[in-house]
Formats: structure tokens, C-alpha cells, sequence
């Protein structure tokens, strides 16, 4: 679910210095849901670095039949970035998509296929979770490679 637990009301918010987004689903009981991935560190939320591909994933999604909306990951519950053994925080920053002749490539299930970047931190106290400077840079060096020299102000706009 996607509610902050009690302990998390008076700290500092993830993803406050380089915001980060998330999607998330509601079910026919109303109950919002993070969107993430099952894997052997534990479920692993991807983050969007803009809004605009978050919107993006979740318009496909919404294609396919899954509607996804979009929200902060701030506002999202820290103890869901906990990896499986509760020592570490864990997330997936969503990189670019792979395209060929102006098209998006598709994984055989028809998802979008993408590239990121896993970033797993060692959880101290008090705990914070940001954006890593690793994962940072290898976006702005595809947003380049691709020709996107001022993403981050047309980000903002």
C-alpha cells in the first residue's frame, strides 16, 4: 500500500533533493498500490526522474489494461523501499527507453522496454534515500547522447 507508516511522519521525505515519481494503481476496493517489481533483493519500486515518463509508462499501462496513475515518491511509504532483509533501501531509476526508427521497443509482453539503473544503499540513521550521483550521471549522459541538452529546465516547464 502506498500510506506512510507512523514512525515516518516527522522524517525527512525521500527523493526530496532530485524529486522522483512513482505509479500506482487503485483496486476495486479502492486501495492504492505502488507499482513494483518482485525480485531476489525484494519488491523494487521504479522511479522516473521526470513526470513526464512516468506519465508516459502509465499511459501504456493504461493501454494494455493496467491504469497506473502518477505521484510522488515522496509521498510514498519509506518502509516500501526496504529491501527483503530490512538492512538497505532499494529502488530502480528508470533511465530511457531503447527505440528504433523513432519507435519505442517493446518487450515480448508487451511492456515498454527500458534501461535503469538498480541503486541499493546501506540503511543509516537518520534515514535518507536520494537519488545517487551514479545513477544521475549515466541520465544526463543518455539524455545527451539522445540530443536532450536542457531536459532538466524543459522538466520544469
Amino acid at each position: 500500500m502506498i500510506s506512510q507508516t507512523p514512525d515516518d511522519t516527522n522524517a525527512k521525505p525521500f527523493f526530496s533533493i532530485i524529486p522522483a515519481y512513482v505509479l500506482y494503481f487503485t483496486n476495486s476496493d479502492g486501495i492504492s498500490y505502488v507499482r513494483s517489481e518482485q525480485t531476489k533483493l525484494g519488491n523494487i519500486i521504479t522511479c522516473f526522474l521526470t513526470p513526464f515518463e512516468a506519465m508516459v509508462e502509465a499511459a501504456h499501462f493504461t493501454r494494455l489494461g493496467r491504469p497506473y496513475q502518477v505521484m510522488s515518491a515522496s509521498d510514498v511509504g519509506r518502509h516500501l523501499f526496504r529491501d527483503i532483509n530490512g538492512n538497505g533501501l532499494i529502488a530502480e531509476i528508470h533511465l530511457g527507453w531503447p527505440a528504433r526508427s523513432g519507435r519505442l521497443l517493446l518487450r515480448p509482453s508487451g511492456r515498454l522496454a527500458g534501461y535503469s539503473r538498480l541503486m541499493h544503499h546501506w540503511a543509516h540513521e537518520p534515514l535518507m534515500f536520494e537519488v545517487d550521483h551514479i545513477a544521475l550521471s549515466e541520465y544526463v549522459k543518455l539524455r545527451e547522447l539522445a540530443g536532450f541538452y536542457a531536459w532538466q529546465e524543459a522538466s520544469k516547464e
